[in-house]
């Protein structure tokens, strides 16, 4: 099949955007302690608490899968044009 760039541009991008995203959660979930108190401030606290673990368990799933697909993507071209690069 070709090789199709557009899709591997777009895939490089997920674990930078995919960080970005949870920083700027983070900063979201601060701002709105400060503004909020009693028990929508319990409800912030217990959401950020599990749903954030949650969200960085499946940041490093997703970082994993990529750098196994890097390395079968260097493995894979190693075996096809190895003695090119020798």
């Amino acid at each position: 099949p070709k090789w199709d760039r557009q899709r591997t541009k777009s895939q490089s991008t997920n674990v930078p955007q995919t960080l970005s995203r949870l920083i700027d959660y983070r900063y979201t979930a601060l701002k709105i302690r400060e503004t909020y108190k009693g028990w929508r401030n319990t409800a912030i606290k217990f959401t950020t608490k599990h749903v954030g673990k949650l969200t960085w368990i499946f940041f490093g799933v997703q970082t994993g899968a990529l750098l196994i697909g890097v390395y079968f993507l260097l493995v894979t071209i190693l075996i096809k044009h190895g003695n090119k690069f020798i």
